[in-house]
């Protein structure tokens, strides 16, 4: 989550957006689905990792998993609180990219919801991709906000510069030294609603200001139980119906992608 949305990194008491919660189940499938053979420690490079949530369900999911949450946003203070936590020993926070120039081979770059906050997407996207931890097996998990006429406010307050079409986003992936394995968007009925929004919005003139804190969830644990596991079902309905040839939409893009 972005850090514009939390209080601060490591906040083990806020109940998690169910949206979040179901990103985590996404991620999980795409890295069981690569990476599930991957013998030995497992070297993960979590960019815009914001308040290290994905970061740490990968440290606790998996022990082989050893994960660098990069972050512009990180203080000092919460770098060191990182190294003194309970996930300290597997678990790193930088804030500086120029650190991650050395080390063992990256297995996995996380990029979720990152390049949509840069002007330059392409050359931010092809100076990693030539980066010295990044091997030819690599993988590159890409997600951004789809559709660029869903822009508002929300995107704006983010300091987001776009929304992708899939088309969009694989250009981006190719023109920047990837090969894209797999691709599409998640969160259908996230859209679905989104546009529903989007147009009642606009046909009333309301441009409110975000909410603050969009990460913790303000409703009762069963209804984010129940939307959670809607969600996560929303995502493997399209994954099936994407392996029958049926591509559907969301409000999400995705790309998984490797060296060219």
């Amino acid at each position: 989550m972005d850090l514009k949305e939390t209080n601060g990194i490591l906040n083990t008491t806020l109940r998690r957006h169910p949206w979040e919660r179901a990103r985590v189940a996404v991620t999980a499938y795409f890295i069981n689905k690569f990476l599930y053979r991957k013998e030995g420690p497992v070297h993960v490079l979590d960019i815009g990792s914001g308040d290290l949530y994905q970061a740490k369900m990968l440290v606790e999911s998996r022990e082989n998993f050893h994960v660098t949450g990069l972050d512009t946003g990180y203080s000092e203070e919460e770098i060191r609180a990182v190294k003194e936590s309970r996930w300290g020993k597997r678990l790193n926070a930088m804030r500086d990219p120029e650190e991650i120039t050395r080390g063992p081979v990256i297995s996995l770059v996380m990029l979720m919801d990152v390049i949509e906050h840069v002007e330059k997407d392409r050359e931010f996207l092809e100076k990693w991709v030539n980066n010295a931890v990044i091997g030819k097996d690599t993988l590159f998990f890409i997600t951004v906000p789809a559709h660029q006429s869903l822009f508002s406010y929300h995107d704006s307050y983010l300091g987001h510069y776009r929304r992708y079409s899939e088309k969009d986003l694989i250009l981006v992936c190719t023109s920047s030294g990837l090969k894209v394995v797999g691709s599409g968007y998640l969160f259908f009925s996230l859209w679905l609603m989104r546009v529903l929004q989007f147009r009642v919005e606009k046909m009333l003139g309301v441009n409110r200001p975000p909410a603050s804190d969009l990460s913790e969830w303000k409703g009762r644990r069963w209804t984010a139980n129940l939307i959670t596991w809607f969600l996560t079902a929303d995502f493997r309905v399209s994954r099936f119906l994407q392996w029958a040839g049926i591509r559907i939409t969301g409000l999400s893009a995705y790309a998984l992608c490797k060296k060219a």
